[in-house]
Parts: C-alpha cells; sequence; structure tokens
C-alpha cells in the first residue's frame, strides 16, 4: 500500500505539479484598455494596447465591489475565529488515492474543506457569522499560510460587503513573484475575455500576520453578470482530467444548477468533437464561441500557463451564455505562469487536451490559432508597460513580502521578479520561429492511472 501511495504521489508531481486551482460576484468594472507607441524590448517600435491599472469606466462609480479589487491597493483582511476551528481547517487535506484511484472519472473531486464561522475584518469593517474555509488542489495546498475562501453569506442569508458575498484569497505558493496570477488575469481581460479582477490582500488569522495573498475575483453568479447579458446560464468547473473526451464529461463540477443531473450541453460538444476533419469547426462552432476560445488558448500560450485547459486540462471555468448557446471557457488558477514551461519542447504547442489537440492537429484551425497568438502579441503583449506594471507591483507589495520572508535565504523577491521580467522581455522572440513555422503535433493523448 505504500508503495502504491508513492506511485501517485510521484504521478501527482509530474502531472500536476501545480494544480494550484480550486473551485471559485456583482460589479462592472471594466477594464479600460489604451494605446500606447513605445520601444520593444528589442528597441523596436510597437502600438499595443494594455491595461491601465489606474483606468475604469464611469460604471466604476456605482459599483462598491471595486474598492475591493482596486489594482492599486493591498487590502487588510483579519479574521478571528475559534483556535479548534482554525487548526481543524488549517490542517485539512486532499485524498491522493481518490484523485488517481479507481473511478477518478466518475465524478467531480471530493472536497474534504468545511466552512468555519468567523467574525471577518475588512479594512476596518468588522462583517460577523462569516464563513472561511481552506481551498486548493495539491500545490497549492499549505497548512501554515492556507488558501482560503470567504463566504459572507454562508451563515446569513443574502449578507454581502461591498456588493460581493465572497473573496477568494490565494496564498501564491507557487507563484514566488507573487505577482503572475493579478498580470495574467489582466491581459485575459484586456484582450476581451471575462476574467477575474485581481489585487493584493495582507491576512491574519486570530492575531498572527500570514502574509500576503491575492485577492482574485471569485467566478460565481455575480462574476457572469457582470461578463453576460444573462447570468442564468449554466457554470461548470474544468479539475485536474476535465475534458470533452469520452468518459470524461462527469469530472466536471456543476457550479450553478447543481440540482440537475442534465449534461447534455457538454455531451454536445463532446459529440461535436468526433466530427470528420471536414466537419469539425463547422460542428463546434454550434457549441462553443470559437473565436473567443482562439483567442483564450492563445493568452494561455503566450503566458505560458501549463496548469490550465489547454496543456493539463485544469483550472478552467465553461459558461453556457444562454444568449448565444455558446459556451465560453473562463480562465482560473493562474499561479504558473510568465515563466519557462516547455512539455512538450517548445511555447506553442499547448494541445492536451481534446479539444486543442484536433484543432491543432486541423491545418485550417492550426493556422487560425497561430494567427491569433500573432494578434494578441500585436494587440496587448506592449513589453514596456508590462514592464512597467511589473515595476509597479513590486513596489506595491515588496515590503510585505520582505518582511514575511525575513531570514529565508532561499527567497529572493527581487530575484523572482526579475525572472517574470525576462519573460516579458524575451517572449515575442521565444515564439517567433514557432509562429513562422508551427511544429508538427502528433504525440498520443495522455493516458491516467484510473483508466
Amino acid at each position: 500500500m505504500k508503495k502504491l501511495y508513492f506511485v501517485l504521489f510521484v504521478f501527482a508531481a509530474m502531472a500536476c505539479v501545480s494544480c494550484g486551482g480550486g473551485s471559485s460576484d456583482n460589479g462592472a468594472r471594466v477594464p479600460k484598455v489604451t494605446t500606447t507607441s513605445n520601444n520593444d524590448s528589442n528597441g523596436n517600435s510597437t502600438s499595443n494596447s494594455t491595461v491601465d491599472p489606474d483606468a475604469s469606466d464611469s460604471s466604476n462609480d456605482d459599483d462598491p465591489s471595486s474598492a475591493l479589487f482596486d489594482p492599486t491597493a493591498i487590502i487588510q483582511v483579519d479574521i478571528v475565529m475559534e483556535s479548534a476551528d482554525w487548526e481543524n481547517i488549517r490542517n485539512q487535506t486532499r485524498d491522493l488515492s481518490k484523485i488517481f484511484g479507481p473511478g477518478c472519472r466518475a465524478e467531480p473531486f471530493f472536497s474534504p474543506f468545511t466552512y468555519v464561522p468567523a467574525t471577518v475584518i475588512v479594512d476596518g469593517e468588522e462583517i460577523q457569522s462569516v464563513g472561511v474555509r481552506k481551498k486548493g488542489f495539491l500545490g497549492s495546498l499549505d497548512k501554515k499560510k492556507p488558501s482560503l475562501k470567504i463566504k459572507f453569506d454562508e451563515y446569513v442569508e443574502d449578507q454581502e460587503f461591498l456588493g460581493m458575498n465572497r473573496l477568494t484569497l490565494n496564498n501564491n505558493k507557487q507563484d514566488r513573484s507573487q505577482i503572475g496570477q493579478c498580470m495574467a488575469y489582466s491581459l485575459f481581460a484586456s484582450a476581451g475575455l471575462p476574467a477575474s479582477r485581481c489585487n493584493f490582500a495582507e491576512l491574519t488569522v486570530n492575531g498572527q500576520n500570514l502574509g500576503l495573498f491575492s485577492n482574485v475575483e471569485s467566478i460565481k453568479k455575480r462574476f457572469i453578470a457582470r461578463h453576460f447579458d444573462d447570468n442564468d446560464g449554466r457554470l461548470y468547473e474544468g479539475t485536474l482530467r476535465s475534458d470533452f473526451a469520452p468518459n470524461w464529461i462527469n469530472t466536471f463540477e456543476a457550479k450553478t444548477k447543481k440540482s440537475d443531473p442534465d449534461r447534455s450541453d457538454l455531451i454536445a460538444i463532446q459529440t461535436a468533437l468526433q466530427a470528420s476533419d471536414e466537419e469539425l469547426e463547422a460542428a463546434l462552432s454550434k457549441v462553443i464561441d470559437i473565436d473567443h476560445f482562439m483567442t483564450y488558448w492563445a493568452l494561455e500560450a503566450m503566458i505560458n500557463h501549463g496548469d490550465g485547459y489547454a496543456l493539463n486540462r485544469n483550472n478552467f471555468y465553461i459558461y453556457s451564455d444562454p444568449t448565444t448557446g455558446l459556451f465560453e471557457f473562463i480562465p482560473w488558477g493562474a499561479d504558473q505562469v510568465f515563466r519557462p514551461f516547455t512539455k512538450f519542447g517548445d511555447g506553442l504547442t499547448f494541445v492536451e487536451s481534446i479539444l486543442t489537440r484536433r484543432l491543432y492537429q486541423l491545418p485550417a484551425t492550426q493556422q487560425k490559432y497561430v494567427t491569433e497568438v500573432q494578434t494578441q502579441f500585436d494587440a496587448i503583449w506592449n513589453e514596456v508597460e508590462l514592464l512597467r506594471e511589473i515595476d509597479r507591483m513590486e513596489v506595491l507589495i515588496g515590503a510585505i513580502i520582505n518582511d514575511e520572508y525575513a531570514g529565508n535565504e532561499l527567497f529572493d523577491l527581487a530575484a523572482e521578479v526579475e525572472a517574470v521580467r525576462q519573460f516579458v522581455r524575451t517572449r515575442r522572440a521565444v515564439l517567433q520561429p514557432v509562429l513562422t513555422q508551427p511544429p508538427v503535433f502528433d504525440k498520443p493523448p495522455p493516458i491516467w492511472p484510473c483508466e
């Protein structure tokens, strides 16, 4: 039995080096896009659209939740709970045998995390009878500094804070630079895709300072209402091994309409993927917004989101928009980005999932994907502005992080942030050869232990 668990652990380490996502409200903060002309990292003139962290649209004035996600601020969150409850939730963890053992594709992963009552103070404002629980999958799990879900209405119906009924605080365990998640979601948003608002929070629990967390907007109906005209559609979360291949549909976790077991919408995608090469794109276009998916796929490759849908079938949401009848992809768990990761030897073949694999292996749709990567480089990858944002964020969080890691000789924030800068400076050049001549990909689909 010990040998079995060792094998499972090794597999988990390889297949889910991060697996940092976890299960993930109504504002109206639309990123303002500005166009600037600058010199890129190679000295060439560029004209790119970027997200201005200080900009907002006029509707922001009526959105109280904007203050919770102000990218120029660090919110202060203090949690007070029974010490026994804190010991309980911070030590909760997952069972590897249920993740990689027999029947692991029969249903969504079981969550061992339970809510406990607490008082939460956000920037000096106290909210009582709030639910708090641990979150995370494998790589981000931590007993000393656990990622947390804060649910204001867990015990008091309709209780909210600044228009939000929950907060998601990620511990950045897998993002040593601390800034990758917020940068990633900002880029997805600047590309016109639905993406979480994100900033930072300093957290204490029962007076103990746990340090800096990323405050990431939860993917729930309030989020959907900010990005879609109708938020009454079906929302699913995809976690490690969620895909549209045969026998994989049951791994998707319904986040809305939870009591309805109907999976015909997901089965429709699975059926479309069984179409012939000649009919594939037309079939998929009836169930997925293909243009938006191409952008989503391109962004995952550009930022090297190796733990997302395209390359690991993990950390994503899909929403069936009732107004179009089409599924849209929503990014999540972007805590291992803006750093080298070459699973298949280059930075373009993000094709582990059945959807990206089939699209990449068809010349016409492969070319659309490659063209979209280049289009997004031209549109949003402004090296000068991205480097300026990195500098701003490093200054913002530097004092807190350096205090948190004081005495830790294995951690150097400046070096970690510099690695992100280097990725931004070189990413365009790294991908240019494979954009010019996309590599052939003919590797067989992956096999999981429970198959």
